[in-house]
């Protein structure tokens, strides 16, 4: 058995501060004499149910411009997108442990340390840079929901089966042209996070929030004292997106055509989101350096868009030539102020990577104190990254496991 939702109306956002409005989704099942139905196996099966899955966070990102409403507090799902964040997030960096402050050298460093553009010593470019992350739980969740029935109880059981475990997936872009102290590029991203409740009921079969940015990104850098001192900032003309479905509800008694009534706020804005930072070279055996980083200087707002809190970092690295390749170590200590609240070992972002002369890279690290991997294959034209990391859990979410894919295409 299939299912589809159609949904219909539009709510308002401001500052992420959600209005009460409801609107309606029809959510009917389609056999296999449906005309909407296509046979194909599993693959086509799969297909389908990750398109559905990309069209709802759609949904819930890009409805906007309703009336203003009391304002709601901010569900789990929420909280997730709320905390600072970089626009885009580089595959090599996630399986170092997410560290970067103080040894970033390529194109990343526009969102994690833009003075580490001074470190960039040959040109690339990316016509394609992109990037996809989902939890590992994702795949049998989606599974075992659309195994269910039309039954409403059988679609309750099955979100029972999830015990409140959330799902996270994104996806993003990042075409680009960087060199040595500059970087320009276009970048565009999605994020969805799905928390079912536990116990699932009529009433309350969980929230979700979604959000989605794109825009444009400069960088600039500039090394003093012969390179001993790098200062370099990054700006970021973005258009955000933000959207949640507070509570997602099946009246009693429905069978055929189940109605879904949701708690639907978004909006959508414009602003502008300054980064900064610098990198100091000790003259020491190594290549011992220290890094500072402010993400979205100043607090970053887009309007009914939301907002983006500012974070500052720090963090030590070391960059020596060891046999045929280069070794990277860097340890970062992220929020520096603690602005978010974080618990201590969510500060902590430390890895190390191994480049060999051709093709191969190899990192590993600690994710706000969890373990991550990574692996890099660069044939010139064609880049592939892949990394595992936890994402440690907020509120009442438990750690999360992710799996991340980046692909890029161009001249490296």
């Amino acid at each position: 058995m299939e299912w589809w939702i159609g949904c219909s109306t539009e709510a308002f956002l401001h500052n992420r501060k959600l209005s009460n409005m409801k609107i309606h989704c029809a959510l009917r099942s389609l056999s296999k004499t449906s005309d909407h139905y296509s046979p194909g196996g599993k693959m086509s099966r799969s297909v389908r149910l990750f398109s559905r899955l990309a069209v709802a966070g759609l949904v819930i990102s890009l409805f906007a411009d309703a009336g203003i409403g009391e304002a709601a507090p901010l569900t789990p799902s929420q909280q997730i997108l709320n905390l600072p964040h970089p626009f885009y997030q580089g595959v090599s960096v996630l399986g170092m442990g997410g560290a970067a402050v103080a040894t970033a050298n390529d194109e990343n460093a526009v969102f994690y340390n833009p003075a580490g553009l001074d470190n960039v010593t040959r040109w690339s470019f990316h016509l394609v840079n992109v990037e996809a992350q989902a939890s590992t739980s994702l795949p049998s969740q989606i599974q075992t929901i659309s195994g269910s029935t039309q039954n409403s109880n059988d679609v309750i059981n099955a979100i029972n089966t999830l015990n409140g475990i959330p799902s996270y997936a994104g996806v993003s872009d990042y075409t680009n042209f960087t060199m040595h102290d500059f970087a320009i590029g276009v970048v565009g991203s999605g994020q969805l996070v799905i928390d079912p409740a536990y116990p699932a009921t009529t009433n309350n079969l969980g929230n979700a929030a979604a959000m989605g940015d794109a825009g444009l990104a400069l960088g600039l850098a500039h090394g003093f004292f012969d390179h001993s001192l790098q200062i370099g900032v990054s700006a970021f003309v973005m258009q955000q997106y933000f959207g949640s479905v507070q509570q997602a509800q099946i009246p009693a008694g429905s069978t055929n055509n189940i109605n879904l009534s949701k708690q639907l706020a978004s909006g959508t804005g414009i602003g502008v989101a300054v980064n900064g930072g610098a990198i100091y070279h000790l003259d020491l055996p190594l290549n011992p350096t220290i890094g500072f980083s402010g993400w979205n200087i100043g607090t970053a707002a887009f309007g009914n868009g939301g907002t983006l809190p500012e974070m500052f970092n720090g963090g030590v690295g070391l960059s020596p030539e060891i046999g045929f390749g280069t070794l990277t170590v860097d340890a970062d200590y992220d929020d520096l102020f603690n602005q978010t609240g974080w618990n201590s070992e969510d500060h902590i972002y430390a890895g190390v990577q191994y480049k060999f002369p051709e093709i191969l890279g190899l990192s590993a690290g600690l994710y706000s104190g969890y373990p991550a991997v990574g692996v890099t294959l660069d044939f010139k034209l064609l880049k592939i990254d892949g990394a595992y990391y936890t994402q440690n859990g907020y509120g009442p979410f438990p750690a999360d496991h992710i799996a991340a894919l980046q692909i890029a295409l161009g001249w490296d």
